[in-house]
């Protein structure tokens, strides 16, 4: 995300999807969380089914932080008609046996409502025989939409990575 936010995209954020079981090391989610707080510095929100409404309230408040927070670890929780724009790296940390589960969590980086960002997404994942084959899937049906032209500035006509914004000038 760090890439994304220093081309001038502010909310890019991070999306870590856990295993369901714990091992005897304790609750991956909690293993996760305690990792990126120790690597980052930073305090992810954390969102589990288990959690029912609370976990709900939970990815409200990530997707309103802006830029303050900019990692959410799930466990059984970010997939279908769960939007959060302000994604763009997903790290999947277990197997996923199915591929409409593995599309949703991947498409959750490439909903950011805008013609302006660019609809890229980073996905990490496990070198596993079922997660390469959908990864490989998902991107051939990508390589089929021709990509919009970059935008290019109004007043020097540089191209550009993303259309200047009032508190993003031109940086060309």
């Amino acid at each position: 995300s760090d890439r994304h936010r220093r081309i001038g995209d502010d909310d890019a954020d991070v999306l870590v999807v856990v295993e369901n079981t714990g091992s005897n090391r304790g609750n991956p989610m909690d293993v996760v969380r305690d990792r990126i707080k120790a690597w980052f510095n930073e305090c992810p929100i954390t969102v589990e089914s288990a959690d029912g409404a609370e976990a709900h309230d939970q990815i409200k408040v990530f997707k309103r932080r802006g830029n303050t927070t900019r990692w959410i670890v799930a466990k059984n929780m970010i997939s279908e008609g769960t939007n959060i724009p302000r994604i763009r790296v997903v790290c999947i940390l277990r197997d996923i046996k199915s591929s409409v589960f593995y599309e949703q969590l991947v498409h959750r980086a490439t909903r950011n409502d805008s013609d302006e960002v660019a609809q890229d997404a980073i996905v990490i994942q496990w070198q596993l025989p079922g997660l390469y084959q959908f990864g490989c899937t998902v991107e051939a049906e990508t390589n089929m939409i021709v990509p919009s032209p970059k935008p290019s500035c109004p007043q020097c006509n540089a191209e550009l990575e993303f259309r200047p914004r009032q508190d993003h000038p031109c940086p060309a």
